[in-house]
């Protein structure tokens, strides 16, 4: 395998290797709009900027796009929102009004412990919030006006006096 360049994949039952079954492929238009319409629906705007404003999207696709695991786990939640949009409502999910989008997102977070759609709602969730409330911005709804010390603890690496002083 050496000799091919394929030192590092690993064989799976069948004899498919999981980089090939899972390269990375260009997102497609469908899913890259499923996927900012459920991120719109999870941190909208109101008197802060909602996740769209500060392109928490486009950060979550950048990573996707060089993430082969996370960007086949992206695909399948937008997969399983377009899927159960058609099974419920027989229209795509972006043509769905926002309760009926809401009710498929609760649907979601509602997916057995283990299941693939509930691990795309955990990890998207966790993934939105860390990189929305990273960014100052954000923090107006939260009456944040930014850390207490902006230049950090000056004198952290200096040793600590008898008493506990400097």
């Amino acid at each position: 395998m050496k000799a091919f360049g394929l030192a590092g994949l690993v064989t799976l039952p069948g004899g498919i290797a999981w980089k090939f079954r899972h390269r990375l492929a260009p997102f497609s238009d469908s899913e890259e709009k499923i996927l900012s319409r459920y991120i719109d629906l999870f941190i909208p705007a109101d008197e802060s900027p909602g996740a769209l404003d500060l392109k928490v999207d486009a950060s979550i696709i950048n990573k996707a796009r060089s993430n082969p695991k996370y960007a086949w786990l992206m695909r399948q939640g937008c997969a399983w929102l377009e899927q159960e949009a058609q099974s419920a409502f027989r229209v795509g999910f972006l043509e769905l009004s926002e309760d009926r989008q809401i009710v498929l997102i609760e649907r979601l977070a509602a997916q057995k412990r283990g299941s693939t759609g509930l691990k795309f709602f955990q990890t998207l969730r966790e993934d939105l919030l860390g990189e929305f409330y990273a960014r100052p911005e954000s923090w107006i709804s939260l009456g944040f006006n930014g850390p207490p010390q902006p230049l950090g603890f000056i004198d952290q690496a200096l040793p600590v006096r008898p008493g506990g002083r400097l």
